[in-house]
């Protein structure tokens, strides 16, 4: 069955595979969490700032939380990324593979002292959307996020491979 759409929420909901067209051409296909792991989404960690002052001070304490579970050679130095700052609001974006750091990492944000530490009103975390990916691929970024593997991933055909494969 072969369903298309604009909208990627739907997409991810209901796709077990996906391709995402650019510019008139399959540009890529895979499971849902396969695309976003490919292209480098993870998780948004979003925080209401009561001032900017503290940004960079909360930036390295998610940095170094995360450190500690994902080893270096596994990418640890990129593992958690700035996705957005504007006005009092940061957004991170953190891989998947830090997941083992939030136990303690919402602890701590959770912790009042922290709160007031930081000038922090709240936070809240999200698994990145599919629409996410799809900006990535239509901006002409090629993933590579995660090593690819054949069983990941089906093959996309050449644009007129259907006609030699016709009786």
């Amino acid at each position: 069955l072969v369903l298309t759409t604009h909208y990627m929420d739907e997409a991810d909901i209901v796709g077990d595979r996906i391709g995402i067209m650019s510019a008139g051409r399959l540009s890529c296909m895979g499971s849902p969490l396969f695309l976003k792991r490919h292209y480098g989404c993870g998780y948004n960690l979003s925080f209401d700032l009561g001032s900017q002052n503290k940004r960079d001070d909360l930036l390295s304490l998610v940095q170094q939380e995360v450190r500690l579970v994902v080893p270096p050679d596994l990418g640890a130095a990129e593992a958690v990324r700035v996705m957005s700052e504007a006005g009092n609001e940061l957004i991170l974006i953190v891989d998947f593979a830090a997941s083992k750091a939030f136990p303690k990492l919402f602890a701590l944000l959770d912790d009042p002292a922290s709160r007031r530490s930081f000038d922090m009103n709240g936070w809240s975390i999200a698994v990145c959307h599919l629409e996410e990916v799809f900006l990535r691929v239509a901006r002409g970024d090629e993933g590579g996020a995660v090593a690819v593997k054949t069983t990941d991933v089906l093959p996309v055909p050449e644009a007129n491979a259907w006609k030699e494969a016709a009786p």
